[in-house]
């Protein structure tokens, strides 16, 4: 995922940008992007608005998506919501169904940014719940286990997220400074180093560890192993209780796979 920083808190932060220039620059690298629609998704700019001006980010969010759709971009794109990302107004919640109508190719993703207020699994579930009933795709774009305006409930946020097949993205690798340290998940870019952050987030309930699966496009079946048998087909992710007659064939969802070292395996 690629995204436009500078128009965090447009609005709000006097050296911020518009979403509509940063639509300009992703118009102005679109040969870099193009060939690229299966392996990257546009965030058009991060946290468009802070708490001043966010009843336009409906407008601008509506028509940065048309003047990239305009322009021959054909990628999957994701928008931020306002008020830092939080969305404390409810701005998205409330528009996302115009802004997803403006997109033509009905290919926008809504990126909520989870962090102080959301610090109870009431909050977490209503708001992510709400874009799952009306089948608005949904992701949380960042949270952290804590905050400098709040305390996050990073349990329920991990939970409700895997019961409803919402992705989420966790903030963040490594290198937060201006007392934000304890958001890193490793200490120094060193990844055999996970910190108490990275450990939860990658090896506790409901983490990357137990629920992740690669990609289709870098050549997972997207419910197999992540892996593809000599003949092109996924192998299968049940082993031999996905073989009933010991054929080296398997069948889950909804196509054939192939067992590991199975007859069919070749």
């Amino acid at each position: 995922m690629l995204e436009v920083h500078d128009t965090t808190g447009y609005g709000e932060d006097g050296a911020a940008t518009s979403l509509d220039r940063a639509a300009d620059y992703w118009i102005g690298v679109k040969s870099a992007l193009e060939g690229q629609e299966n392996h990257v998704v546009i965030n058009i700019g991060n946290e468009p608005f802070g708490s001043n001006g966010y009843d336009r980010w409906t407008a601008d969010t509506s028509s940065a998506i048309r003047k990239l759709r305009d322009a021959g971009f054909d990628h999957a794109l994701m928008v931020d919501a306002p008020n830092w990302g939080q969305d404390w107004s409810n701005t998205m919640r409330d528009n996302a169904s115009t802004v997803f109508a403006s997109d033509p190719d009905r290919n926008t993703i809504f990126s909520v940014h989870m962090y102080g207020v959301y610090d109870t699994a009431s909050r977490v579930q209503s708001y992510l719940n709400h874009f799952v009933g009306n089948r608005l795709p949904i992701v949380v774009g960042e949270f952290g286990h804590n905050h400098g305006d709040g305390d996050p409930d990073e349990n329920a946020i991990m939970a409700t997220a895997q019961s409803l097949r919402v992705g989420y993205l966790g903030w963040s690798w490594s290198g937060n400074g201006g007392g934000g340290e304890y958001l890193d998940m490793v200490d120094g870019f060193d990844p055999n180093s996970l910190t108490s952050w990275g450990q939860r987030f990658f090896n506790g309930a409901n983490g990357i560890a137990a629920t992740s699966r690669e990609a289709t496009v870098y050549g997972g079946s997207g419910g197999g192993s992540g892996k593809t048998a000599p003949n092109g087909y996924p192998y299968c992710v049940n082993g031999g209780a996905s073989d009933p007659d010991g054929d080296g064939w398997g069948w889950e969802n909804d196509r054939s796979c192939v067992v590991r070292g199975g007859a069919a395996d070749g």
